[in-house]
């Protein structure tokens, strides 16, 4: 209805909210479209006097569809540290860290994605 027409449009015809309306009326599919990550909570617990073990990180990534390369990678820059996976794909984090440290790492993790 736009193209090819010098007339001059009304704030209504315009406007952000109409235009809105008039793209779900043409797409349902992205009528109410909301996607939220919700993420389970990392099962963390502390292993000897230094090393934090994070025990769902598999599943977590899973989750998020991301490979856990980059969410391991992702973390031990957040949280300036090293560590390795053992042998029953724990998780092993050089420090010692709490379930709410990981929690707030991967919350930001999902925000830049």
């Amino acid at each position: 209805a736009w193209l090819k027409s010098d007339r001059d449009y009304t704030y209504q015809e315009v406007s952000f909210g109409t235009r809105i309306s008039i793209l779900r009326q043409n797409n349902p599919e992205f009528a109410g479209y909301k996607k939220r990550y919700t993420i389970v909570p990392p099962s963390v617990h502390r292993e000897e006097m230094k090393k934090t073990i994070f025990t769902n990180i598999s599943d977590i990534c899973e989750r998020m569809h991301r490979q856990p390369e980059h969410v391991i990678q992702f973390l031990f820059g957040e949280l300036g540290t090293s560590g390795s996976i053992d042998g029953s794909q724990r998780l092993v984090i050089r420090g010692r860290f709490v379930q709410k440290q990981i929690e707030t790492v991967l919350r930001r993790y999902i925000g830049k994605n």
